[in-house]
């Protein structure tokens, strides 16, 4: 069965050798979109697509000849998607759908063009929009921004995109879950014998909440099948007063990688990812698995003798948290008795002065909506934690992440504790996306927002302090 679209759309000849590109691109303008391959996600994952931000109820079509090999409804993460496949294998996935169109069923044959369904925002986010991925001849997904950009009809103005890489992978396994399609986390670092690289990442995302109805810039999450361990996770007691938390609680990760037998691996945590300087201790969530003989992982501040915390056997998985002393430079040591992988993850520290830091659950607490951008000359919006489950009502500070796209001149974005001047955040130039993470006091009260030029802004609470 073959679906028809309301008008014909442009199709560009596929660089030859490139038998994943497209034929025409997946929405209409007016949209936008940026290249956020690879950023991170909730639960320690990379994103594995691109995020096609436009309105509510647009058509979206097939971006080349071929089947529907999956259809999803209701999934947690990916909300309503759909995949096409092609000939060889490689198919094209759709997130976030807000329905599909008439007749399109499991094996229904499309043409580049037809419509195959509705732009969104059903799963983990609350912004219409398309979170489009490519996986050549059914293997792991690549990044999917230069392809579109091949056939783009956003009108995309950033930065620079790496040029398209044949496919090398021959793999021909696909999911069979009802989640959305996806790959497993790809670690980026090396362990040496003596140091351990930090890897960069950002916390879990599970409530998005909003002050105002959101249509605009914001990104939606990847999907991906929980990741079960084999010997049960626990948690270490309670050290001098400090309980570590549950292992489900918001993280961010420290690193990922590879560690030798008996080496000393030196961990900085006190000034690292979102986290503040002047850091005494930590609660960590330790994985470790990718051994082929039983190992047992110890910890200390790189002073004491170090502490075993966690055992696993050969070719398993065990988790344990644990609340770890860090030394003058905010650190601690890890040792393995065995080769192995270990991912470190942090989710609360607390400073000489005892100020305890969380990392939150990721709660959108601003995004602009149409005809409302964030107001200039003086008027401004008014954020109040208190409105967000998740969150304390009066924190001292928080960790904003804030993202603006500039209109026909440049802007800056201002923020501060309600009562107290607001000082400049984010510069934004004339028609670019641009974003910022940072620390913001209030001091137990709200946060204001303003800017110079009224313009479209999406702030997410990433920890407080």
């Amino acid at each position: 069965m073959s679906l028809s679209h309301a008008a014909p759309l442009p199709i560009k000849p596929r660089p030859y050798g490139y038998p994943a590109a497209l034929d025409v691109f997946p929405v209409d303008p007016s949209c936008f979109y940026a290249n956020t391959w690879g950023a991170p996600r909730s639960g320690g994952r990379r994103h594995e697509g691109v995020d096609i931000i436009t309105a509510r109820g647009k058509p979206l079509y097939a971006v080349r000849d071929g089947r529907v090999s999956k259809k999803y409804s209701g999934s947690a993460l990916a909300g309503n998607g759909i995949a096409i496949e092609i000939s060889d294998g490689t198919y094209y996935f759709y997130a976030h759908l807000d329905s599909f169109a008439e007749g399109i069923r499991k094996g229904s044959r499309v043409k580049a063009g037809d419509v195959i369904g509705y732009v969104g925002s059903t799963g983990n986010t609350l912004v219409p929009h398309l979170h489009f991925e490519i996986h050549p001849k059914g293997g792991k997904a690549v990044d999917p921004t230069p392809y579109i950009a091949q056939v783009d009809r956003c009108g995309y103005k950033g930065p620079k995109l790496p040029k398209i890489s044949p496919p090398t992978t021959t793999t021909t396994e696909k999911p069979t879950t009802t989640a959305k399609p996806t790959t497993t986390e790809k670690p980026t670092t090396t362990a040496r014998a003596t140091t351990t690289t930090v890897k960069r990442t950002t916390t879990t995302v599970k409530r998005t909440t909003t002050t105002a109805k959101p249509t605009t810039t914001a990104r939606a999450t990847t999907t991906e099948k929980p990741t079960t361990t084999d010997q049960p996770t626990s948690s270490a007691p309670e050290r001098d007063g400090y309980t570590p938390m549950s292992a489900g609680a918001p993280s961010v990760e420290l690193t990922n990688s590879r560690v030798k037998a008996k080496a000393t691996n030196r961990i900085k945590v006190s000034g690292e990812q979102m986290l503040p300087g002047n850091l005494v201790r930590a609660d960590l969530k330790i994985t470790v698995s990718g051994t082929t003989k039983t190992a047992s992982v110890s910890v200390s501040n790189c002073d004491a003798t170090p502490e075993k915390v966690v055992t696993v056997r050969s070719k398993r998985k065990a988790t344990k948290t644990v609340v770890a002393d860090l030394n003058a430079s905010g650190e601690f040591c890890l040792v393995s008795s065995a080769n192995a992988r270990v991912k470190i993850e942090v989710r609360r520290a607390w400073t000489k002065a005892d100020r305890q830091i969380t990392i939150t659950e990721e709660v959108t607490v601003l995004e602009s909506v149409e005809g409302r951008k964030v107001p200039s000359k003086g008027n401004v919006i008014r954020v109040k934690f208190g409105n967000f489950e998740s969150l304390p009502s009066k924190p001292n500070s928080v960790l904003l992440s804030v993202s603006a796209t500039g209109g026909k001149s440049a802007s800056t974005i201002l923020l501060g504790r309600c009562g107290s001047r607001r000082t400049a955040f984010l510069r934004v130039k004339a028609n670019e996306p641009a974003s910022k993470e940072g620390w913001v006091s209030v001091r137990g009260g709200d946060l204001c927002v303003s800017a110079t030029v009224k313009t479209p802004v999406v702030i997410k609470v990433l920890s407080v302090g």
